[in-house]
């Protein structure tokens, strides 16, 4: 068999467990050759000391001065020479010698005994002949014996003159002072010889074992294993690819291992799996069938809300949205023009999720226009719908709800709570809530009364209606946006735009909720009262908004943004150019000065005296520019105080500034004829 033709899973498992034979191999090859070194290391190291401890009492280190000077060998010398000599020849040692090796480099040799081994290939140094000799090991060695007193073995392979072990005793005088060291040099090369042959065999050997075992592991490892899982295999490969269809092959595998329990779940398995299939067509085939009535009833539901937003009237402006939390609300809201000088608002949350509180909401939201059409005051129609629905109402579903009717003439605004959230009054500098004792929920009991209350709404005025969805939206720590946070915002909001009001509220939700689902469905509607000046005024105006964060980069997009509306109603260049610098220059000082995190520019061309109307407002600290003092721009630059003279320009060039501090947020505006 050949191991390409392996299955990919055989060759993945063969060879770990060659890699794994080979690791065990070679540890205990290691084990065995460190053993085996140590063994004969130690062997060699203990002959070698014991000859040259043995050589060194034969020494007459007394008498090496005299020689060295005399230069003459006497018969003492001669004696000890032969001595020696035996050494070498009965030991079978490469060379013997005795030397004065000088510091503090040691290189210095001068040789006292050069007994030799005969027939070999060292040549015998004579008496007193001295060399320099650089070698770190043999320098390093001679250092260690001579000044520490001990002696040293090396061993030194694969030189030109084989590999050999050399010991190193030092030779003392009587006083006991290292003048001269002895070593004894022997060859190992048998030694390494020997340690070369057996890494050799075992290698070969582990070769060899790991081509058998690879051959006869991976033969039989494919039959017993691989052969079973690839039936498995391409069975499942066959139910994915053949339309869920299991086969009786798998059932053909006897063996009593887990393979056969593996290929018995697996036929299981693929039969469990086609009925869930059919079973998750009819679910699918329902869902879908689900799905498409609820598109339909949220595209109802929302074709119910009312769209027109009464864009002709200057006495007020209005703006509402509706986020469900499923794909249909149970929230709703409303507003009538219910004759030329009332408007009814209303919002209200029903009990419950879903279809079923949004077909109670269209009952609900049906009869209260109804009945506001028929001139009914807010308590009236709050009683008569309440007992309506009260004897219909099997389900137990309640609504919470806010309606008032608003006089423009007037600004009386006559209201009724059914236990819902207060609005947020916005009247002059002070933001609150319109907060009065609420009376029952509708729907809850017949025969409920509804109190009704009044309050008077100057121009300027807003009304902020909402469902719990803003108030109740939580975090992922649990917390809630909380009234407190309603507040604060609605007190940093400009309050010019309805619906830019309700988008930023909207905005901050979604920023405080982060990820965390929505719960609840969530409405707001935005009421601005302009006043009965507004309705009257003969002018006709036409509006243009933009609001981005307080950042300079955003300057060019204002100033593309209100040059475009110029350009629309063809102003000549030189207002235009005015009303472009005015623009730089307030909109720098409030980047640079105010803190503001947000600025809305508005124009209004006032059609009538064609003039430009441009209104910044930014939420920062309060400020009036026009307080400051006109620049004195008949000193020279060098005398004259820094600041203010963007300002004046701006009061130079247009025909009308003013400042107001109005909901907290600072209030510029700029007026230019255009045909001036």
């Amino acid at each position: 068999m050949k191991l390409k033709k392996l299955p990919v899973i055989t060759k993945k498992i063969v060879a770990v467990s060659l890699v794994t034979g080979l690791v065990l191999c070679s540890i205990i090859f290691l084990a065995g050759y460190w053993s085996f070194s140590k063994q004969f290391e130690t062997q060699y190291n203990a002959s070698i000391r014991a000859i040259a401890s043995a050589a060194r009492e034969c020494l007459r280190p007394d008498d090496f001065a005299r020689y060295l000077e005399s230069g003459e060998k006497d018969d003492a010398y001669m004696q000890t020479f032969s001595i020696l000599q035996d050494f070498v020849d009965k030991f079978d040692l490469n060379l013997l010698y005795v030397s004065k090796v000088e510091p503090p480099d040691y290189t210095r040799i001068t040789y006292i005994f050069n007994p030799v081994r005969k027939g070999g290939r060292w040549t015998e140094y004579p008496l007193g002949y001295s060399e320099t000799y650089v070698e770190p090991e043999y320098n390093s060695s001679a250092k260690h014996v001579i000044e520490s007193g001990e002696p040293f073995v090396r061993h030194t392979e694969k030189t030109r003159s084989g590999s050999h072990i050399t010991a190193m005793y030092p030779v003392m005088d009587s006083s006991g002072k290292t003048i001269a060291i002895i070593g004894v040099q022997r060859s190992i090369q048998n030694y390494v010889s020997a340690r070369y042959n057996f890494v050799n065999f075992v290698v070969t050997t582990e070769i060899v074992f790991a081509l058998l075992s690879l051959l006869l592991f991976s033969s039989f490892f494919n039959r017993r294993f691989i052969d079973p899982i690839m039936l498995v295999t391409r069975e499942a490969n066959q139910f994915v690819s053949g339309g869920g269809e299991p086969s009786d092959k798998l059932l053909s595998l006897k063996s009593k291992d887990e393979l056969a329990t593996l290929a018995q779940s697996v036929h299981r398995m693929e039969m469990d799996v086609k009925k869930h299939i059919e079973d998750l067509s009819r679910v699918t085939s329902e869902k879908e069938r689900i799905e498409t009535e609820l598109g339909v009833a949220s595209r109802i539901q929302v074709a119910m809300l009312p769209r027109v937003t009464f864009s002709e009237r200057g006495d007020f402006d209005l703006f509402a949205m509706m986020t469900p939390a499923k794909e249909v609300g149970g929230d709703l809201y409303d507003y009538i023009l219910v004759d030329d000088d009332h408007l009814l608002l209303v919002v209200g949350d029903v009990s419950g999720k879903g279809i079923p509180a949004a077909l109670f909401m269209v009952v609900v939201k049906t009869l209260i226009h109804s009945y506001a059409e028929q001139k009914m005051s807010p308590s009236e129609i709050f009683e008569t719908t309440n007992d309506l629905i009260c004897k219909g109402n099997s389900l137990g579903y309640f609504v919470t709800c806010w309606l008032g009717i608003l006089t423009l003439s007037t600004g009386e605004l006559r209201f009724v709570n059914a236990g819902h959230n207060p609005p947020v009054l916005i009247h002059g500098n002070e933001t609150s809530f319109l907060a009065t004792k609420p009376n029952f929920v509708l729907c809850g009991m017949e025969n409920q009364k509804y109190r009704e209350h009044v309050v008077t709404l100057a121009a300027g005025d807003s009304l902020f209606l909402y469902t719990d969805g803003v108030t109740e939206a939580n975090n992922e720590k649990h917390e809630l946006f909380g009234d407190k946070r309603l507040i604060q915002l609605m007190s940093e909001l400009p309050g010019e735009n309805p619906e830019e009001t309700c988008k930023r509220v909207m905005d901050k939700i979604n920023a405080f909720v982060g990820d965390t689902p929505q719960f609840d469905d969530i409405t707001m509607l935005s009421f601005r009262y302009n006043g009965k000046e507004a309705a009257l005024k003969p002018e006709a105006r036409e509006r243009h908004e933009k609001t981005m964060e307080a950042k300079p980069e955003n300057q060019v997009a204002f100033s593309s943004f209100i040059e475009e509306v110029l350009d629309k109603h063809q102003c000549p260049q030189r207002p235009k150019t005015q009303i472009l610098v005015a623009l730089d220059e307030i909109y720098s000082n409030i980047v640079k000065f105010s803190g503001a995190d947000h600025v809305t520019i508005s124009m209004d061309i006032i059609e009538e005296s064609f003039t430009a109307r441009v209104t910044f407002v930014d939420n920062g600290t309060p400020f009036d520019p026009l307080k400051a003092d006109d620049p004195d721009i008949t000193l020279p630059v060098e005398e004259r105080d820094a600041g203010g003279l963007g300002v004046f320009i701006v009061k130079k060039t247009m025909d009308g500034v003013s400042y107001n501090r109005k909901n907290n947020c600072n209030v510029f505006t700029i007026e230019k004829k255009l045909n001036g």
